[in-house]
């Protein structure tokens, strides 16, 4: 038998052995990381940091107010180093090279995914045993699309540390004369920042609700007393997530009750093929492998027969959230799993640990067992771990992106007039190819002329961001093209108006071909997609390179059109 000093070793151990692994699988390849909506975040901590708040976007803001104290100290720090001289030498700069930025976002998501870990790890050990705290801080360690979702300059890393440390203080308000006031009090804190963070974390209030009624005849009174603590500081979790809603609270208000429009109509998307409710299940196979699916329904079946306190307060986050986001085709991704899979690898946890120790106890030689368990274990790990490298792998090289640009640059002359696959506001998912000074001056003017109507696009461009585009205008690089944009692929004219004023090159990506081309979206705007399925067959459309994902390379495949 071990003593408890190396029991506590082992699981100091395991804590670190999990911990580095966590953090290197997520720092790996983070230079290589491009994704759409990191652009939305860096230019939105800008805002924050010259200090115009957009009082048009009131979600997702909590990470924003991370980032721009981090774009603070940034600036701060190499103005002491004389490399701006104010901060206008600062935008010029930064406008034509975010890369700083976009790495120090990243670097917060990754410590924000590996913390996660850590906290998993903890709640695992605190409140079940140590074999729980390893098996579910390892699978979410390894889990994918966490790990992809913590490179990334978005909000979802810090989620699902906001979430896993509500669960923690939900799962501690059980335990009875050892909760304090404070315990009540950092729960409405972090379910405050979590749901600030992403609205639907809302939910964490059902097992929060459901803990709070297992120990209500018990304690009654002091429930009512701690619960003011709740509410107290969920209050200042919740004005610390967003400050301006002490700005403008009815304007705050009357955004979230239009939430529910995101729910049931898409921006700008063809909605998913399968409804959340196959989607996510489908998602969540394929990331971690038929093993842990398997696992995962025994763990629910084993909850639901049992059905211990802990293990009903988990399972009702599970499903609430299964519900809500499984009723939908339009919000149906992979990152909406992040808030759930810790809860889900808790279940696992506890239900290998429960048969782990019945199967040692039977009789038979206790090595052997443990060799079988161990190896079992093994081979359900190697699905997500295969993942996890193949990922890790396809971050070694230049996103497709950047490729496509270093090619443009190196063989379509500098001023061409080219139509491209861009975005209404911002280009974050095209080849990062600059626009000239004749492509800025339109951009700029219509931008202004937005701003004067009124339209305000994706919440982001007012009156205050139109010094971006300023910014861009004033510091064209030599290397510049005469860009238009097909607004996200919902601007286009046919082929033949694109010969007639003199258009050069086409850029399409494969993304944008097929959701345009899709049978939804034809039904819905046939002209758009006649123009993208006519570009295969369009006599003078000439496809001169394609520049398409490698093992090395991730993103989307890019066809380049002389006409």
């Amino acid at each position: 038998m071990l003593s408890t000093d190396n029991k506590t070793n082992i699981v100091k151990y395991a804590f670190c052995y999990i911990i580095f692994m966590a953090l290197f699988v997520r720092l790996w390849g983070i230079w290589n990381v491009s994704t759409t909506d990191e652009y939305n975040e860096v230019i939105e901590g800008l805002r924050v940091c010259s200090g115009h708040i957009n009082l048009e976007r009131w979600i997702k803001r909590f990470y924003l107010y991370i980032l721009s104290v981090e774009y603070a100290v940034y600036y701060i720090l190499w103005s002491v180093f004389n490399s701006f001289s104010g901060p206008m030498e600062f935008a010029e700069k930064i406008v034509r090279n975010m890369g700083p930025l976009f790495t120090l976002g990243r670097l917060t998501s990754v410590v924000a995914g590996t913390l996660t870990v850590g906290v998993l790890f903890k709640t695992g050990y605190k409140f079940f045993d140590r074999k729980v705290a390893v098996v579910a801080s390892i699978l979410l360690a390894i889990t994918p699309f966490h790990v992809d979702l913590s490179q990334q300059v978005k909000v979802d890393a810090v989620l699902g540390l906001m979430v896993v440390s509500t669960l923690y203080y939900i799962l501690k308000l059980m335990h009875g004369s050892n909760v304090s006031k404070w315990d009540y009090g950092w729960c409405g804190f972090f379910m405050a920042l979590a749901i600030q963070t992403k609205i639907n974390s809302i939910l964490l209030f059902i097992p929060f609700l459901i803990t709070v009624s297992f120990g209500y005849k018990m304690v009654k009174e002091r429930i009512f007393n701690f619960s003011k603590f709740f509410i107290m500081f969920f209050i200042i979790g919740f004005i610390l997530g967003n400050p301006p809603i002490l700005i403008a609270p009815v304007k705050f208000v009357k955004s979230i009750m239009g939430l529910g429009n995101v729910y049931t109509t898409g921006v700008n998307v063809v909605p998913n093929d399968i409804i959340g409710f196959l989607a996510y299940p489908l998602y969540y196979f394929r990331s971690m492998g038929m093993v842990i699916s398997i696992l995962t329904i025994l763990s629910i079946i084993y909850v639901l027969v049992h059905r211990k306190k802990r293990q009903i307060v988990i399972l009702s986050f599970i499903v609430s959230f299964y519900i809500l986001m499984g009723a939908s085709k339009n919000l149906v991704a992979y990152y909406y799993l992040i808030p759930v899979v810790p809860f889900i690898f808790i279940l696992v946890g506890e239900f290998l640990s429960d048969m782990h120790t019945r199967f040692v106890q039977n009789s038979g030689p206790v090595c052997t067992k443990k060799l079988i368990l161990t190896l079992f274990i093994f081979f359900a790990l190697i699905k997500p771990a295969i993942n996890v490298v193949s990922h890790g792998i396809s971050l070694s090289g230049k996103n497709t992106r950047y490729l496509a640009r270093d090619w443009i640059e190196a063989n379509i002359p500098p001023g061409s007039k080219i139509l491209m696959d861009s975005g209404k506001s911002i280009n974050s998912f095209a080849p990062p190819i600059a626009e000239n000074r004749e492509s800025m001056e339109r951009t700029l003017k219509k931008a202004r002329g937005n701003v004067n109507e009124g339209k305000i696009i994706h919440g982001m461009v007012d009156k205050n961001a139109l010094i971006y585009y300023e910014l861009l205008l004033k510091t064209v690089p030599v290397i510049s093209y005469d860009i238009t944009s097909t607004m996200f692929g919902l601007d286009v004219e046919d082929i033949g108006y694109y010969k007639k004023n003199e258009y050069e090159y086409i850029i399409l990506s494969s993304g944008m071909l097929k959701d345009r081309t899709s049978e939804f979206f034809r039904k819905q705007n046939s002209r758009v997609a006649s123009f993208y399925k006519s570009v295969y067959s369009e006599k003078g459309v000439t496809l001169i390179k394609t520049i398409s994902p490698t093992t090395y390379n991730q993103g989307d495949t890019f066809f380049i059109y002389k006409l």
